[in-house]
């Protein structure tokens, strides 16, 4: 195993060898002649990050700020959400990356380091004007070395390395981030054996999303590339940063004219809904006298190959995407369970129409309402066109969700929530691939113990088509059981099947397969 930063420090010092930071970020050296070879000048570019924390301080000391600028609508909303949520973990993002082969563990600590030297959104902290805790800004930090933690599980058996490595990945995923300090990620690196390793990312919401994330994917395969070969690597410079974005938010608002427009789409679209989705509940909810806890899980299952297969191919003919269909299949699930024909759900949507922010990393994504109408569908293929048309409406008038339920809230609409309680997801933007050389990856999500609304379903692709849909829903253990939750994305999947073997199928007859075995529970 390579030596760590400390131990090179070591062996440099006893040749003689006088390192120190030279304040833009890389290194001085004096060294006798002849001392510093080829091979230890290469060591020298490689462990640059490392060798810069062992001599410049602690780890924790704080960077300094080197711009300053409002925070963006996306920014200030998850700030406030954090700040007022009952768990301060409820927004965090974890990853575990599996890696096998041969991997150079200096070479990577190098690409971290300049992944977050890259993208100002990594090492960014948000923090409040004003008194009242709004007037938010976004703090760019300048970047500060760190050493990648190392820990060593190879000399335990496989058992105890596994529950160790799922330790761990709770340890981290629930571990709360300061974001008045910084969005800094957490990187963490376990050797489970010679080329066995996991690498766990953790982040806080407020600097990702699944589009940031593919982003991210990509620059650290070429970082990592450049890092082992000593050589630049072929990225190009980001265009923009976060702070670009907030500017152009701030400086080219939409014009009042189109506001309105905009907003009076909304009033027609959600005129005469029921904007909650009353779901049986395991426990009842109370009177708000007793707080939620904020507790959640996530219930994960898989969906074949060939029921993705199914589901692109109706989206194809449909002319939609595929999120038009399995919305459509998660209104007929959430139908059968309420015995509601008319539900409006929450849809998160990327919001990268401007091709100068494709290659920022940040928290764009914008929450939009989707109403669907199974009274108005006789087939499934009929409910699948009209989640297409209110999908595409939706981004046509896209206005922050804040704005809109406000404005029903002004025009006298009673009982509007502060958000909705559903939230479908299909996460296309999101690319868990990643190309390291001569090394085997695979990447999967780690949920935290929180929940986020009542229930937020959905499906994400895995990087083979042929390994279908991973199906996930996060919902709160105040009011289900894990068992119930289980069962609807069970029931879920097979509606999706179903449904896309036979989009003809009148859809009272697939709601009716989705309502739930009889039980005792909670209707709210």
């Amino acid at each position: 195993m390579e030596t760590t930063a400390e131990e090179f420090l070591d062996r440099l010092r006893a040749l003689d060898v006088r390192l120190e930071p030279s304040g833009d970020g890389g290194l001085r050296y004096d060294a006798p002649a002849g001392a510093l070879t080829g091979e230890l000048l290469t060591q020298l570019r490689r462990r640059r990050g490392g060798l810069l924390a062992c001599l410049g301080g602690p780890p924790d000391r704080l960077p300094e700020v080197v711009a300053s600028e409002a925070a963006t609508v996306q920014q200030a909303g998850l700030a406030a959400y954090s700040r007022d949520a009952p768990l301060p973990h409820v927004l965090n993002v974890g990853t575990k990356m599996t890696i096998t082969g041969h991997l150079d563990p200096v070479a990577l600590e190098t690409a971290l380091a300049a992944l977050v030297a890259r993208h100002e959104g990594m090492r960014t902290r948000i923090v409040s004007d004003g008194s009242d805790g709004a007037g938010w800004r976004q703090d760019v930090l300048a970047p500060v070395a760190r050493t990648l933690p190392v820990e060593d599980l190879s000399d335990l058996n496989e058992a105890a390395c596994a529950a160790r490595v799922a330790e761990i990945c709770r340890e981290e995923v629930n571990k709360p981030f300061d974001i008045g300090v910084s969005t800094e990620p957490r990187f963490r690196l376990l050797r489970l054996a010679s080329e066995c390793w996991v690498l766990l990312n953790t982040v806080h919401h407020v600097a990702t999303d699944g589009w940031s994330f593919t982003v991210q994917q990509r620059d650290l395969a070429e970082l990592y590339r450049a890092a082992l070969t000593g050589t630049p690597s072929g990225l190009a410079e980001v265009w923009a940063q976060p702070r670009d974005y907030a500017r152009r938010q701030l400086e080219w608002p939409l014009d009042p004219a189109t506001v309105e427009h905009r907003l009076d789409y909304w009033r027609g679209v959600l005129d005469g809904s029921p904007l909650r989705i009353d779901l049986p509940t395991d426990r009842p909810r109370g009177d708000g006298s007793v707080p939620m806890t904020g507790r959640g899980r996530t219930s994960a299952s898989a969906m074949p190959g060939a029921t993705r297969a199914a589901v692109e191919a109706l989206a194809r003919a449909r002319r939609t995407t595929p999120f038009g269909v399995t919305a459509a299949a998660g209104a007929v699930l959430l139908a059968g369970l309420t015995g509601q024909r008319d539900l409006v759900m929450q849809f998160p949507y990327a919001n990268r129409d401007d091709e100068i922010f494709a290659d920022t990393v940040m928290f764009s994504a914008t929450s939009l309402a989707l109403r669907l109408r199974l009274d108005r569908a006789p087939a499934f293929a009929d409910l699948v066109d009209q989640a297409s048309r209110a999908v595409w409406g939706a981004i046509d008038n896209l206005l922050p969700l804040g704005r809109i339920l406000a404005d029903l809230k002004e025009h006298g609409v009673p009982d509007v929530p502060e958000r909705f309680r559903v939230i479908a997801v299909h996460q296309n933007s999101i690319e868990l691939g990643i190309d390291l050389p001569g090394l085997t990856v695979v990447t999967e999500d780690l949920p935290t113990d929180t929940a986020r609304a009542d229930l937020t379903f959905g499906v994400a692709p895995y990087p083979d088509p042929a390994d279908g849909y991973r199906v996930f829903a996060e919902h709160p253990l105040d009011l289900w059981d894990a068992e119930t939750v289980d069962e609807w994305m069970r029931t879920y999947a097979a509606i999706v099947a179903k449904a896309c073997r036979a989009p003809d199928t009148p859809l009272e007859h697939l709601v009716l397969e989705a309502c739930p075995t009889p039980k005792p529970c909670y209707w709210v």
